[in-house]
């Protein structure tokens, strides 16, 4: 039996969607990737992918080649980045895109084209949810930070 804070798979899922539609409602004008076309172009034409996630998190498992960004990191440091000036596109991952996506909309704000620059929807959970590839210090894994226990209620366990 299901009570207010256990959810079956389907209904992880399903709340997660609606933390996507949030998160797009919340951040308009902030361009997204979905996680299918994000791994679709990294085999191809691979984008620099910031994770903005905190070290202890992007340690635990993260899209292959994503670098560390940590929240609050200045903006001028973010685009003094080794490849951040030359790369075509840029994504921006976190949890569930949240955090990531605040971070584009400063990103923009401070004059980075929205050409160059895309949110990933659903962040890593969404990514780790249809089982792409992900990584951590010794090779693949499966597990993802779940950044708290309530955040953590929209991975598969």
């Amino acid at each position: 039996m299901s009570g207010p804070f256990r959810f079956d798979p389907a209904a992880r899922g399903a709340a997660l969607s609606l933390c996507e539609a949030a998160i797009a409602a919340f951040l308009p004008g902030v361009p997204e990737i979905t996680a299918d076309s994000l791994a679709a172009r990294l085999g191809s034409d691979p984008p620099l992918i910031l994770d903005i996630r905190a070290p202890e998190e992007h340690a635990v498992g993260r899209i292959p080649g994503a670098r560390l960004v940590p929240p609050g990191t200045p903006l001028p440091e973010i685009l003094a980045e080794p490849g951040v000036a030359g790369a075509g596109t840029i994504v921006l991952a976190c949890s569930v895109g949240l955090r990531s996506g605040r971070m584009a909309k400063a990103l923009l704000a401070h004059g980075l084209p929205p050409a160059r620059l895309l949110n990933l929807r659903g962040g890593i959970f969404r990514w780790a949810r249809l089982g792409l590839p992900m990584v951590d210090d010794h090779g693949p894994t499966r597990t993802v930070h779940p950044f708290d226990a309530r955040w953590g209620r929209l991975l598969d366990r």
